[in-house]
């Protein structure tokens, strides 16, 4: 989604008046009275006895209209939500006097939208505290909506990558993602395509248009509401939208003091440490607490005649401590023993039960003979070697893994919430809110993305804040001309620094080499990270540019206004919207540096850690600085809507947004560079002009942007709803929805501002001794003619009809086309497709057959992309009675380029996109099915008033969803394939890129022999016996069938009682118990780096026995219990 724009924060009632004859009433008085507050807007019908109420705020509401010569007619109960236009299409007076009321009540005609063709689904208030939710973020219950796809957060394991039970300011960190936004793809588009707005004001990341920075607490907001398909034309951005409105103050005092509570040793433990001899039934200390309370009412002063009438101000006041012990999950890695730190490999049984292929084998060669060394060990290889945990699991019975971990980290949040609402009078209404958190967030295993695989030498702790203000002025200067003006500014801050800096410190560690670029700016010497990705060695990761503080901040600006006229029967509406970000985020680079020790290295010694103890690189790469990109945007939109009421069962909509979104610009002493070729030259004397390299401080004429921006873009809107009959509704639209990208900063890190390089197959103690200036440096640059942003074509048809029992059954064809997405650094210094094979046994230098010769990788970020998305959704949902349900189904397909963007899937190549990339996308899940439900039991016990408290008014409330496999061969891409060849002298050699497919730019692919989905046994997924190896110049299929994992499924069940204290019914006591996932099934998963998903061939023949076979099962249950106090 994309920021939501401040019209759809407030709401449009309409109606017509009409007598017994059908003919309509003009003159008519009518009263709009807030239920909560008693504050009242009052309008007159016009000539075509049409009117409009617009601005208004997300309530229940009581309609009243009044006629001389007619009795008066009421309608209490209506419920308004943000972004909604509601029709009352039932107005009939009828004759008599004005001081008798009739007052019309019966099924509630809001089953429905019945004034929009928007596809829409909104989550009450009711509903989140009906609901057995597991966390305190609302937006959870995304899952029970269609449309809405969890997206694991490796992308593979079977599991949603946000559950609920973690909630934090950054959406990524320990124990899984920490916030919906960004973990979800509604209807098909990307998940950076989902944000979020509270009362108007937009409020994700900027940063990866993720996270929810302001959470919508459950207990302090009153709804929220997704907007997925063809929204009218005051809304900006697209194309799905999440919007939270907090809640308000009444005429009377009501509150809520509550404390949730989860407890370790309550919930069952994890299957995988189950199934590890050295956790078996152990379970992390993982306690949660979430004490709070909040108040609201009137402003009163006592003993003044200040709101003495409760009519004026009002305010609401929530705040909530919430203690979270993150259990961090069972770890597994291959660590070396003391042994191999002493450099002694010999042991070849030991090794060969490890799970990583590349540190199976006895080293034996190039300073090894029979595994021990033959030459020095070197000293900086020692010392990272060293900083390794000790074995403490034996790999026999760990599936390989000699290391494992289970346990917890502390992260406290703190969250105030207020809002004051203030009825300056009958025509002029204000609000405003604002919200305050700050956390203290850990990091164990790498700073927001947990980039390695056992602990850091030292934590990193990161005091999050974020403080939101959102503002609502709307002014009534006429029953016909009413204007709303809205203000928000939200503030970000993400500070991360070492606890304990000498444990990453070279110096301290003993680790003797300076690097590359020998960085000196810094006030951290710190240490390289390594890494042979998964293959072998287990990764110890961190980025640079602690200095101490590696910092981000955001700040997000907005105002707008709008101006609603009705005339005749149409609501016309125009006005502007204005946006300004701010980003300072760091490159998420390796000023430190980063070794890959991996055993295609042209002097390797055949096992990825004796590599190591050598020094021995197949890469290295290092950068001069992580900086912290100082970025902006602005964002100005005008828009003009029309919504006809060409009859009272029927609205036409139209409108056009018109948006100019300005390109991510440099901000200071930054801007984005782009390449000129004109202006290149392959001279090697040139090496450090950084010929071609071009931005706003080389030639003016380039913007600091680095690309021009369109002066507009044009978002067309289209849509109608048509009350065929009294209980059924056909609505359907069509909208152009024009969004921005997340953060541009790479393009902000070139030369000279930074330099970036990567060297092959070189010792650490010979990268010192290089001269940075004859390094080839990376670059990543925008193409100056891409003036282009995200768009996407939504469109929807769907019909809803009412059924017996208050139910509404609701079903839609829901699809759209996006276009100009972000491909975001393809690699374009590169030579032609199959340029330079070479023998077995020969590897190329990669950096010596670019086309710019004088240059590393180019990635070139541009708007290239293309997906499209078509469903079928069904809903049916009953929220009145003892029983209430939401049960969403959705039957649909996701395609596109699968190297775009998170999760999307694995790209394949820099050449054919279209023929090697384009498929069935990584976040597809073909068929979701959720149920949410509550049943009330009925009043079985008659006796004793005691009797009766404890016995009857309990509530059941569960959660059940079933959602289709994860598409793994798009998240995989080939399958880990390793291609090994036994030579003439025994030696097995590792087949590499230049021996299969001469490129380093597109990846050795498996061959597809049969479905691998057929003839499958028992437990497997996938037929390994459908693949073939690859050979030289013969490389295999870039499309495999579509192959899903094992289904997700899961359980939620909530029971609870709530007993009336006293004659007050306000005022009561809740006891709630909460299971999730309650029926404890854990379920088969794959997962990243999985050895189950790597193809291994031996002299042609797939020798993983494993393969296809899922090894971990995940989910545990949870218990949760709850003490609310209301009144």
């Amino acid at each position: 989604m994309a920021p939501l724009a401040y019209g759809q924060a407030t709401a449009t009632l309409t109606g017509i008046v009409m007598d017994q004859s059908k003919a309509v009433v003009p003159g008519a008085d009518i009263t709009l009275t807030d239920e909560l507050s008693g504050d009242a807007r009052r309008t007159v019908s016009n000539a075509e006895g049409f009117f409009t109420f617009t601005a208004l705020q997300a309530r229940t509401y009581k309609l009243k209209v009044e006629m001389t010569g007619f009795q008066a007619w009421e309608r209490p109960g209506i419920v308004v939500h943000p972004g909604d236009r509601i029709n009352i299409a039932d107005i009939v007076l009828i004759p008599g006097a004005r001081s008798e009321t009739v007052v019309v009540t019966g099924e509630s005609y809001q089953t429905t939208p019945v004034d929009s063709g928007e596809k829409s689904v909104v989550v009450t208030a009711q509903q989140i505290q009906n609901t057995a939710i597991v966390g305190r973020d609302a937006t959870e219950l995304l899952k029970i909506l269609p449309g809405m796809v969890a997206i694991p957060a490796d992308g593979i394991t079977n599991r949603p990558g946000f559950t609920g039970e973690v909630i934090g300011i950054n959406g990524n960190g320990a124990a899984g993602k920490q916030s919906a936004i960004g973990n979800y793809s509604g209807n098909g588009s990307r998940p950076d395509a989902i944000d979020i707005n509270a009362d108007g004001v937009h409020v994700s990341d900027p940063g990866c248009n993720c996270a929810s920075p302001v959470t919508p607490n459950v207990d302090m907001i009153q709804e929220f509401k997704v907007q997925g398909a063809s929204f009218s034309a005051e809304n900006s951005k697209g194309p799905v939208v999440v919007t939270s409105v907090a809640k308000a103050g009444g005429s009377q005092f009501h509150g809520s003091g509550y404390y949730y509570f989860r407890r370790w040793n309550l919930n069952s433990a994890e299957w995988l440490a189950n199934a590890t001899p050295e956790l078996k039934d152990k379970r992390p200390k993982s306690n949660f607490n979430f004490p709070g309370f909040n108040v609201s009412g009137p402003v009163v002063i006592p003993g003044t005649d200040f709101n003495k009438n409760r009519d004026k101000l009002f305010f609401f006041y929530g705040m909530e401590w919430i203690r979270q012990d993150l259990d961090t999950g069972v770890r597994k890695a291959v660590v070396p023993t003391d042994a191999m730190k002493a450099g002694d490999f010999s042991d070849g049984a030991y090794l060969s039960s490890l799970a990583r292929w590349a540190v199976q084998s006895v080293p034996n060669k190039n300073g090894f003979v029979n595994g021990k060394p033959v030459v020095p060990l070197d000293p900086g290889g020692r010392a990272l070697i060293n900083l390794y945990p000790k074995p403490n699991a034996d790999p026999k019975t760990n599936q390989g893994y000699n290391f494992v971990e289970l346990g917890t980290v502390k992260q406290p949040l703190n969250i105030i919430m207020t809002r004051v609402d203030y009825s300056i009078s009958d025509n002029t209404k204000l609000y405003v809110r604002y919200n305050w958190q700050r956390e203290t967030q850990p990091f164990k295993y790498g700073l927001w993305w947990d980039s390695s695989e056992v602990p850091l030498p030292s934590n990193i702790s990161a005091p999050n804040r974020s403080d939101s203000v959102s503002v609502n002025l709307a002014h009534v200067f006429s029953p016909t001309l009413t204007n709303e003006f809205t203000f928000g500014y939200t503030f970000i801050d993400f500070p991360n620094t070492w606890d304990d800096p000498q444990k990453v410190s070279k110096k301290a560690i003993g680790y003797p080499y300076k690097g590359l670029f020998k960085n000196t700016f810094k006030s951290l010497d710190q240490i390289p990270g390594y890494t042979d990705w998964s293959s072998g060695i287990a990764s110890l990761l961190e980025v640079g540019g602690f200095d101490p503080v590696l910092y981000a901040t955001k700040h997000l600006l907005s105002f707008g206004d709008n101006v609603t006229k009705v005339a005749g029967t149409h609501t016309l509406k125009a006005g502007f919207y204005y946006e300004h970000i701010i980003n300072k985020q760091p490159n998420s680079d390796m000023d430190n540096g980063r070794i890959i020790p991996a055993t295609w290295a042209a002097n390797d010694t055949g096992n990825s850690y004796s590599n190591l103890i050598l020094g021995v690189t197949s890469e290295y790469y290092e950068s001069t600085r992580n900086l912290v990109n100082d970025e902006a945007y602005h964002v100005v939109e005008g828009f003009v809507q029309d919504s006809w009421k060409i009859r009272p069962n029927f609205t036409l909509e139209a409108g056009l947004r018109l948006s100019h979104l300005g390109p991510w610009y440099g901000r200071h002493e930054a801007a984005a560079a782009i390449f000129d070729p004109k202006r290149y030259s392959n001279n090697p004397a040139d090496l450090t002009r950084y010929t071609g390299i071009v931005d706003n401080f080389i030639d003016s004429s380039v913007p600091r942007s680095g690309t021009d921006s369109a002066w507009a873009y044009w978002g067309p809107r289209f849509g109608f709803a048509w009350s065929v009959r009294k209980d059924t509704v056909v609505r359907g639209g069509f909208g152009t929805f024009n969004f921005h990208d997340a953060q541009q900063a790479s393009a902000l890190t070139n030369p000279p501002r930074t330099l970036k390089s990567t060297v092959y197959n070189y010792n650490i103690s010979q990268i010192d001794a290089l001269t940075p200036a004859l390094a080839k440096v990376d670059v990543f640059v925008l193409n100056r003619n891409d003036d282009r942003m995200p768009r996407t074509y939504s469109w929807n048809f769907t019909i809803s009809q009412r059924l017996p029992w208050q139910t509404l059954l609701e079903g839609s064809y829901v699809g759209n086309a996006s276009n100009y997405l972000l491909n975001n650094g393809k690699d374009f210094n590169i030579p032609a497709d199959g340029c330079c094979y070479r023998p077995v046994g020969e590897d190329v230098d990669w950096n010596s057959v670019r086309p710019y010769q004088n240059y590393g990788s180019m990635a070139l970020s541009e708007h290239t992309m293309n997906s499209n998305y078509h469903s079928m959704q069904v809903l049916l949902s009953r929220q009145t009675g003892r029983l209430t349900y939401s049960a969403a189904y959705t039957f649909g397909k996701a395609l596109g380029y699968r190297n775009g963007g998170w999760a999307t899937g694995t790209g394949s190549n820099s050449y054919d996109l279209r023929r090697r990339d384009y498929g069935v996308l990584g976040y597809d899940r073909t068929q979701a099915f959720n149920i949410a439900y509550s049943y009330i039991l009925p009043e079985f016990f008659k006796g004793s008033a005691v009797g009766k408290a404890l016995i009857n008014g309990w509530q059941f409330s569960g959660i059940t969803s079933f959602q289709s496999g994860v598409n793994l061969g798009a998240q995989t891409g080939n399958f880990g394939i390793e291609v090994r060849q036994t030579q003439p002298n025994g030696d097995i050699v590792t087949l590499n890129n230049a021996n299969i497919v001469g490129s380093n730019w597109t990846t050795v692919q498996p061959l597809v022999t049969c479905d691998p989905r057929a003839n499958l046994k028992e437990g497997q997924y996938i037929n390994g016996g459908c693949f073939g190896a690859p050979s030289p110049r013969k490389n295999g299929a870039y499309q495999f069938p579509y192959i899903r994992g094992p289904m997700y499924m899961n359980w939620d069940l909530s029971v609870f009682k709530s007993f009336q204290i006293g004659q007050d019914e306000n005022r009561k006591f809740q006891v709630r118990f909460s299971g999730y996932n309650f029926t404890n099934h854990p379920l088969w998963t794959f997962y990243s780096g999985d050895p189950a998903l790597n193809l291994r061939f031996l002299d042609g023949k797939q020798v993983n026995d494993q393969f296809g076979y899922p090894s971990r099962k995940v989910g545990k249950r949870l218990v949760q219990f709850a003490f609310k106090f209301m009144f």
